[in-house]
């Protein structure tokens, strides 16, 4: 298994482009996300393998499809430093994809969330208590203790 792009023209990126990866070669990075296409008409998702080649370091983006494939998969990043392959960081992403164990836990945490209503009742309280001792918080905390109609 080799990858092999067609050449693209850089278009002024800071990191060049790979045209080819080998699977044994060292990688350093493979991220994983929705971006728009060339055309900037629809969002695909996309994986860009980094790798180490001399004193450089080289992008390798592929387009895996329309995001539309990938409904319930959120973005992943995967940080190897060089001691991965590329061939064991692509299985990785295939077993992170299969998983989605980030987005899982955040849906989770997001069904079990009590935030807002913890946010609704704090400001209840609040108001509960100003009601209550209005004169205290205004002399405490130097605000006029005359309350005055401007209407």
């Amino acid at each position: 298994m080799e990858l092999e792009r067609l050449p693209v023209k850089n278009d002024g990126f800071v990191l060049p482009f790979a045209q080819r990866l080998s699977p044994n070669e060292k990688a350093l990075m493979l991220i994983e996300e929705d971006r728009l296409t060339a055309d900037l008409m629809e969002h695909h998702r996309w994986q860009i393998i980094y790798v180490g080649r001399g004193d450089l370091i080289y992008e390798f983006p592929r387009d895996l499809g329309r995001s539309g494939d990938y409904p319930d998969c959120g973005g992943f990043m995967l940080l190897s430093g060089g001691e991965d392959s590329v061939a064991a960081l692509l299985d990785m992403a295939d077993v992170e994809r299969g998983e989605n164990r980030i987005k899982a836990v955040l849906d989770e945490a997001k069904e079990t969330s009590t935030l807002v209503e913890d946010a609704i009742e704090l400001l209840e309280q609040k108001r509960e208590l100003v009601k209550r001792n209005t004169r205290t918080l205004r002399r405490d905390f130097g605000l006029p203790t005359v309350e005055r109609n401007l209407y």
